[in-house]
């Protein structure tokens, strides 16, 4: 059986928040980013050869009521992130570039699944 490394990129991390008006900083675990740079920098380490700007299908996005589907376009790896994982909460991402198609484990308040991203080519009609 093969094995496939996963690479794992989150939001569920401290981080400090300063108080502009005490000049205190408080720790937070809701840091609404990704965890580290160097999670971000090994996100885009793995898509260096497969990431090209444009339009991707993503499939089996997990969501409250099951999983949702569709299109988005990406300019960046970082573009390409924030557009397969949820706003505004605390998800974890495991992945990796598996026969050309991006695979992920997502996790997130709503739910856990596996989403599938390919690069988008539209077909001829004829």
């Amino acid at each position: 059986m093969e094995t496939t490394t996963m690479y794992e990129i989150s939001t569920q991390c401290s981080c400090f928040i300063l108080d502009e008006e005490t000049g205190e900083e408080t720790e937070s675990t809701v840091c609404f980013g990704y965890c580290s740079d160097d999670q971000m920098e090994d996100f885009q380490f793995v898509l260096t050869d497969w990431f090209v700007a444009g339009t991707f299908r993503i499939e089996g996005f997990p969501v409250w009521y099951g999983t949702i589907g569709g299109l988005f376009d990406a300019k960046n790896p970082q573009e390409f992130l924030w557009s397969i994982t949820p706003e505004r909460t605390d998800w974890i991402l495991r992945y990796n570039v598996e026969d050309d198609k991006f695979v992920g484990v997502l996790s997130h308040h709503d739910g856990t699944g596996t989403i599938t991203v390919s690069k988008y080519e539209e077909q001829d009609d004829e």
